[in-house]
């Protein structure tokens, strides 16, 4: 895994100085889309769609007569995930909503399985009575909730599609429920849904962040309200080609520029909350903040242990051994590049967060693995663990642990290696 991070290019450090002026004025809003969640694990909205339609295909009165939906719903919507919702809704009926929970997060007996990714975290680090009172959002979770709460943090979350809390029972009644079909769509325009977001188009500078706007109504307000609008988008798009990419960038750009929206491109998924902290360590600087003092604040108040003698550290080895092999089949050019290792990070006693890397030479003997102290002000944090220090955020240890790689779910460890690994 490289030690360099990632570094943003000209456009974005300018925009992340532009944003973090207009923020210490009180005049920005920030938007947070499907893309913000996606990276805590959950589903697109169209695998929720699909998710949906197999749940209600296994439903005892369509399985028993051996009926499937998925032809029926193609001719009538094709791949429309919302018009296959309205249908859907139909053949649910009072199940509708447990089923659209279940989709979302799944069977998970655990409480609150999903945790804030590192973007939830920035965002909500923005959040202020005074200089950003509304955080926004299109996403039914309420992960942006929890990551206020694990900051600490003033103001609102506004869920202008509705909210499906993780913790909801699925059999009390919602109070402010999910706009899913093109039905709650319209509902939610004569409803009035969207008045707190356009009000805040037509008076501060607005950032989306993980946005596709298929919403046709938000689509709408921003042509027809936005006073200033930015947009990062997203470039990787995983099989085209570098010509095909070009287009494909072409053709996104001048759709968001005929909505009146300004694209900044990002060239790799994991510059989105290098970006945002990019505006943060900005905005502390003209707060006379220290992101270094914030990250030390939230090491105080994790668990920490001597790294070099907890007994969960083999654990940890082997599932990094698998992870660092992984990174070099996807990533073919660093299967002779004996430099790189994958490691976990350490909370040491005297407070610090450093990178344990894995070495070929000791493998048991922790004390001699090389490390790498991690300081919060860093302009290359590493990996997820290096964005939650520099958020503020404790670092998640397991029992007395003091091993971390990130905070996300342990099951994508050697995906998220490997695909960090790809980048």
């Amino acid at each position: 895994m490289s030690s360099q991070g990632y570094v943003l290019g000209p456009a974005l450090r300018s925009l992340a100085v532009e944003l973090a002026g207009l923020y210490t004025q009180g005049n920005l809003i920030v938007i947070a889309g499907a893309g913000v969640s996606r990276a805590s694990g959950l589903p697109g909205w169209g695998d929720m769609v699909t998710t949906m339609l197999e749940i209600a295909e296994g439903t005892p009165r369509l399985a028993a007569s051996g009926t499937r939906l998925e032809p029926v719903l193609s001719s009538i919507h094709g791949s429309d995930p919302i018009g296959r919702a309205d249908s859907l809704r139909r053949v649910l009926k009072t199940e509708f909503p447990a089923t659209l929970h279940r989709a979302l997060f799944g069977d998970s007996s655990a409480t609150n399985p999903y945790r804030p990714s590192i973007s939830h975290w920035h965002i909500a680090s923005l959040a202020n009575p005074q200089l950003m009172p509304d955080v926004f959002t299109s996403n039914y979770d309420d992960l942006l909730e929890d990551a206020k709460q694990d900051l600490g943090r003033g103001g609102r979350v506004r869920h202008f599609h509705g909210k499906l809390p993780q913790s909801w029972a699925r059999t009390t009644r919602l109070g402010n429920p999910p706009v899913v079909t093109m039905r709650d769509y319209m509902a939610a325009e004569t409803r009035g849904r969207y008045e707190a977001i356009a009000k805040g188009f037509r008076h501060k500078t607005a950032l989306l962040v993980g946005f596709s706007l298929s919403d046709p109504n938000l689509a709408r307000i921003i042509r027809d309200q936005a006073r200033d609008c930015r947009a990062l988008l997203i470039a990787s798009a995983g099989t085209l080609t570098a010509g095909e990419q070009i287009v494909r960038l072409d053709l996104l750009r001048r759709y968001w520029q005929g909505l009146n929206v300004d694209v900044t491109a990002v060239e790799a998924y994991e510059e989105m909350p290098a970006f945002l902290l990019a505006l943060r360590r900005d905005v502390h600087r003209r707060q006379g903040r220290s992101l270094e003092n914030i990250g030390d604040a939230a090491l105080r108040a994790t668990t920490t242990a001597n790294p070099y003698e907890w007994s969960g550290a083999r654990k940890w080895r082997d599932a990094l051994r698998q992870a660092e092999s992984a990174s070099k089949t996807v990533a073919p050019e660093l299967r002779r590049d004996s430099t790189v290792h994958v490691g976990f990070y350490a909370i040491q006693p005297n407070g610090r967060l450093a990178h344990m890397v894995g070495s070929r030479t000791n493998r048991d003997s922790y004390a001699n693995w090389p490390r790498r102290e991690l300081v919060a002000d860093s302009s290359q944090p590493w990996g997820a663990a290096g964005y939650s220090y520099a958020a503020g955020v404790p670092v998640v240890a397991a029992n007395r642990s003091a091993a971390f790689d990130r905070n996300v779910p342990t099951e994508n460890l050697i995906e998220w290696q490997a695909e960090r690994a790809n980048q």
